[in-house]
């Protein structure tokens, strides 16, 4: 938990006063079913609370995440595989268009070590409700050279759905969202 408030100079007639609280907590399991697997299950919420007192403004955020993940350990290197889910919802003096979103995800990541050869694959597929489907990927390769030096080469995409903010943000300070 963290608090905080904020004054500064806005405009030449405005003293602008904000006030925010952050919290989070989370729980976690990690437990070995048989030798070579893993399994870690997390849960946990976080909250952003920004209140602006001089506009009468209110935005408040809230994050849930749950995941499930299994290493195991195989013959020839490394499976990871993991469910997650994320509960994202807002709460706003702002009408915003949208107040919620779930975003359920799988993913899959494959490391081998031979030699002075590292290899990992990842594989990941986000189903966010409001922004559909997104698989992204990545290839990594290294190299030791010797015991101090490695080379690497990597490749990969991302997805990143842009925050409630970015979308619905008031016209405030010269800056407003943008829902399209």
């Amino acid at each position: 938990y963290s608090g905080g408030r904020t004054q500064f100079d806005s405009t030449p007639t405005a003293d602008d006063v904000q006030k925010q609280r952050l919290s989070e907590y989370g729980f976690f399991s990690r437990d070995r079913f048989l030798p070579g697997w893993e399994s870690t299950l997390r849960i946990g919420t976080g909250r952003d609370h920004l209140e602006n007192l001089s506009l009468a403004t209110l935005f408040e955020t809230e994050q849930r995440q749950y995941q499930w993940q299994n290493d195991l350990t195989l013959p020839a290197g490394n499976l990871m595989l993991a469910l997650e889910r994320d509960e994202q919802r807002v709460t706003s003096t702002t009408d915003y268009t949208d107040t919620g979103r779930n975003i359920d995800s799988m993913l899959a990541g494959y490391r081998i070590d031979r030699g002075p050869h590292d290899l990992q694959i990842n594989l990941r597929s986000d189903r966010d409700n409001q922004f559909g489907t997104h698989v992204t990927g990545s290839a990594d390769y290294g190299y030791r050279l010797s015991p101090a030096w490695r080379v690497t080469a990597g490749i990969g995409s991302a997805f990143k759905a842009p925050t409630f903010n970015d979308l619905y943000w008031p016209l405030q300070y010269g800056y407003q969202g943008n829902p399209d």
